[in-house]
């Protein structure tokens, strides 16, 4: 098989490609979910370093522990993200200003559509999630792809979030629903 030249004179093949990028995948996971992640780099320097980087993080606080998996991550100013928090990066995740993420928070952007018998788990999907300025997210939350959770919403810990709601909703169960009168 013939590959194309480069500009450097050597062939060049889609599985050089590849493995190129699969090596800057590990590298940036290594610097993002490993170093800077880590209990080494103080609390007040990490927003920056995640900035510094290039991911769209403005001051907030980010515990050791938590997973950012693209730069499609958006944090706004004053945000909490918990130990544990786990961020897919398969879509855009956009986190508004003055969020807070409980522990173990799962914000899921990709899934699969179904598939036969032989292979459920089909091809890869992606839809963004949002949440907007000022809502909190209990502790071991799971929201999946494509939500938008309004401004001042609150959702119960443990809960499974798997459809948008409106700005100031009170969710709780898995799946989660609207718990008594919207909040002010």
């Amino acid at each position: 098989m013939d590959f194309p030249e480069r500009s450097t004179g050597r062939a060049h093949s889609p599985a050089g490609d590849s493995m190129k990028h699969e090596i800057r995948r590990i590298a940036r996971d290594v610097v993002l979910n490993g170093l800077f992640s880590s209990s080494i780099v103080p609390t007040r320097w990490r927003w920056r370093l995640y900035n510094f980087i290039g991911l769209p993080v403005q001051r907030s606080y980010i515990a050791p522990g938590v997973f950012l998996g693209s730069r499609q991550v958006f944090v706004g100013a004053g945000t909490f993200l918990n130990s544990g928090c786990f961020i897919d990066g398969a879509a855009q995740v956009r986190i508004g200003a003055n969020v807070s993420l409980g522990m173990r928070t799962m914000v899921i952007t990709g899934t699969h559509k179904l598939g036969s018998s032989a292979r459920r788990a089909d091809e890869s999907v992606s839809m963004p999630v949002t949440i907007e300025d000022g809502c909190w997210i209990g502790a071991n939350v799971t929201i999946l792809p494509g939500v938008t959770l309004g401004r001042g919403s609150v959702v119960g810990a443990g809960s499974v979030v798997t459809k948008s709601y409106p700005p100031n909703s009170k969710l709780a169960g898995s799946p989660a629903r609207p718990m008594g009168v919207p909040l002010d």
